[in-house]
Protein backbone atom coordinates (compact mmCIF):
# COMPACT_ATOMS: atom_id res chain seq x y z
CA UNK A 1 0.00 0.00 0.00
CA UNK A 2 2.94 2.36 0.61
CA UNK A 3 2.63 5.48 -1.57
CA UNK A 4 4.63 8.66 -1.26
CA UNK A 5 2.67 10.90 1.08
CA UNK A 6 3.23 14.63 1.50
CA UNK A 7 5.35 15.73 4.48
CA UNK A 8 2.35 17.17 6.35
CA UNK A 9 0.58 13.79 6.18
CA UNK A 10 3.70 12.04 7.48
CA UNK A 11 3.99 14.57 10.31
CA UNK A 12 0.35 14.02 11.27
CA UNK A 13 0.77 10.23 11.12
CA UNK A 14 3.75 10.46 13.49
CA UNK A 15 1.79 12.82 15.76
CA UNK A 16 -1.14 10.38 15.91
CA UNK A 17 1.13 7.41 16.58
CA UNK A 18 2.73 9.39 19.40
CA UNK A 19 -0.69 10.36 20.79
CA UNK A 20 -2.15 6.85 20.64
CA UNK A 21 0.87 4.66 21.31
CA UNK A 22 3.29 6.99 23.07
CA UNK A 23 5.95 6.48 20.39
CA UNK A 24 8.37 9.39 20.19
CA UNK A 25 9.74 10.94 17.03
CA UNK A 26 13.17 9.43 17.69
CA UNK A 27 11.62 5.96 17.60
CA UNK A 28 9.50 6.72 14.54
CA UNK A 29 11.50 9.16 12.42
CA UNK A 30 10.80 7.84 8.94
CA UNK A 31 7.73 7.09 6.89
CA UNK A 32 9.27 3.68 6.12
CA UNK A 33 9.45 2.74 9.81
CA UNK A 34 7.30 -0.34 10.30
CA UNK A 35 4.50 -0.29 12.83
CA UNK A 36 5.75 -3.61 14.17
CA UNK A 37 9.18 -2.07 14.86
CA UNK A 38 7.60 0.61 17.06
CA UNK A 39 5.23 -1.86 18.76
CA UNK A 40 1.97 -0.60 17.24
CA UNK A 41 -0.28 -3.66 17.20
CA UNK A 42 -3.69 -4.15 15.57
CA UNK A 43 -5.46 -2.42 18.48
CA UNK A 44 -3.10 0.54 18.09
CA UNK A 45 -3.92 0.70 14.38
CA UNK A 46 -7.64 0.78 15.21
CA UNK A 47 -7.09 3.55 17.77
CA UNK A 48 -5.16 5.59 15.18
CA UNK A 49 -7.94 5.05 12.64
CA UNK A 50 -10.55 6.20 15.17
CA UNK A 51 -8.51 9.33 15.87
CA UNK A 52 -8.29 10.05 12.12
CA UNK A 53 -12.05 9.49 11.81
CA UNK A 54 -12.69 11.91 14.69
CA UNK A 55 -10.41 14.62 13.34
CA UNK A 56 -11.59 14.43 9.73
CA UNK A 57 -15.14 13.10 10.08
CA UNK A 58 -14.27 10.34 7.63
CA UNK A 59 -14.46 6.58 8.10
CA UNK A 60 -11.30 4.61 7.32
CA UNK A 61 -12.36 1.17 6.02
CA UNK A 62 -11.30 -1.75 8.23
CA UNK A 63 -9.53 -3.40 5.29
CA UNK A 64 -7.39 -0.31 4.79
CA UNK A 65 -6.43 -0.21 8.48
CA UNK A 66 -5.52 -3.89 8.35
CA UNK A 67 -3.14 -3.18 5.43
CA UNK A 68 -1.17 -0.52 7.31
CA UNK A 69 2.36 -1.85 7.70
CA UNK A 70 4.40 1.34 8.13
CA UNK A 71 4.03 5.01 9.03
CA UNK A 72 3.88 5.89 5.33
CA UNK A 73 0.76 3.74 4.93
CA UNK A 74 -1.03 5.74 7.62
CA UNK A 75 0.20 8.96 6.01
CA UNK A 76 -1.16 7.77 2.65
CA UNK A 77 -4.59 7.33 4.26
CA UNK A 78 -4.38 10.83 5.75
CA UNK A 79 -3.11 12.66 2.63
CA UNK A 80 -6.41 12.81 0.70
CA UNK A 81 -8.20 13.96 3.84
CA UNK A 82 -5.78 16.87 4.26
CA UNK A 83 -6.49 17.92 0.69
CA UNK A 84 -10.24 17.59 1.22
CA UNK A 85 -10.19 19.67 4.42
CA UNK A 86 -8.14 22.39 2.68
CA UNK A 87 -10.77 22.86 -0.04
Amino acid sequence: MMMVAPPEAIELAIELINYVAGVTRTLAPLSSTTLEAICVDQLGRIEIALEIETRFDHVIPDGEVHEWKCIGDIASSIAPLLHRSAV
